[in-house]
């Protein structure tokens, strides 16, 4: 009677197996890590930017940081001797950031766009002129929190929440979902080629969205938070913790650019190879470059 009865729980052991390769075959392991290309690391900026989020790198060399601080929160330009002023006040925890260029009839930048997610449950996302300096809130949305821009002109944006959404912005300023039901979405980035990479922070994996199907690229991480696309095709993270890494997936590896770092968030690239991190533990933005060409 116990052996059949041993062999009747191994039968169902086997079934569920079974079922679950067949379910989830598709999904990605845990990529390769390849931590042989050397990087040099320095503090770039260290005064005036408590709580740093999200970082971009303008053509001129200045970064715009978020201070992701409640009632207080602020856009801030920093400049490349040090220099630090305020771009945008009077924010609600700022978190995403999104610049976009304004040309002129003749292909020339005539200005920027900023696009701000302010992270709260009764949150928006702000656009801001700088030429102007005129403000306007065009999306009241839950939790948000990463936002990027589609090849075709259309603003999207991640809902940090446990049933979270990517949605993109219609002309009338109204949300409508892209990607649905995805656990705590967090940052996300559109690569060259269309496809969406985002953070699914509650699973710690890296998914994949392109022409309607929803991929697995990478597990294993911890808690995956902000995330970058290269023109190489590259796909940078960095993990919200402490310690947190900055990684780069690229051809199915990921290579660790940088560990024992303290909450970082944000990323920016720069010309020569070099790439800005917003580190929130410590309240800076550190500058990466790498020692050895590719």
């Amino acid at each position: 009677m116990k052996v059949k009865l041993f062999m009747m729980q191994l039968s169902v052991s086997v079934i569920l197996a079974t079922l679950f390769f067949n379910i989830f075959s598709n999904v990605a392991v845990t990529s390769t890590i390849d931590q042989s290309k050397q990087w040099t690391i320095e503090v770039y900026a260290d005064q005036g930017l408590p709580y740093v989020d999200n970082i971009a790198y303008l053509s001129n060399g200045v970064i715009l940081a978020t201070l992701e601080l409640k009632k207080v929160g602020r856009v801030m330009a920093v400049y490349p001797k040090g220099k630090v002023t305020i771009v945008v006040d009077k924010l609600d925890r700022p978190d995403g950031l999104l610049v976009v260029k304004d040309y002129t009839p003749k292909g020339k930048v005539a200005g920027y766009h900023l696009y701000i997610t302010q992270e709260m449950i009764k949150g928006s996302v702000i656009r801001y002129n700088v030429q102007t300096k005129q403000r306007e809130e065009i999306l009241k949305i839950r939790n948000p929190e990463g936002i990027d821009q589609l090849p075709d002109g259309k603003i999207i944006v991640s809902e940090d929440l446990v049933h979270g959404n990517v949605y993109w912005i219609d002309k009338n300023n109204k949300a409508q979902v892209l990607i649905a039901n995805l656990y705590r979405p967090e940052g996300l980035c559109v690569a060259v080629d269309g496809s969406i990479y985002i953070a699914e922070t509650g699973r710690n994996r890296i998914v994949r969205w392109f022409k309607g199907k929803l991929e697995t690229v990478i597990t294993g991480l911890r808690e995956p938070d902000q995330i970058e696309c290269h023109v190489d095709g590259s796909v940078w993270i960095t993990e919200d913790a402490m310690p947190g890494r900055l990684m780069r997936y690229y051809q199915n590896k990921l290579y660790v650019i940088g560990k024992g770092l303290h909450k970082p968030q944000g990323i920016a690239f720069a010309p020569y190879g070099i790439v800005y991190v917003a580190e929130q533990g410590k309240h800076r933005i550190v500058k990466f470059k790498e020692t050895l060409s590719r």
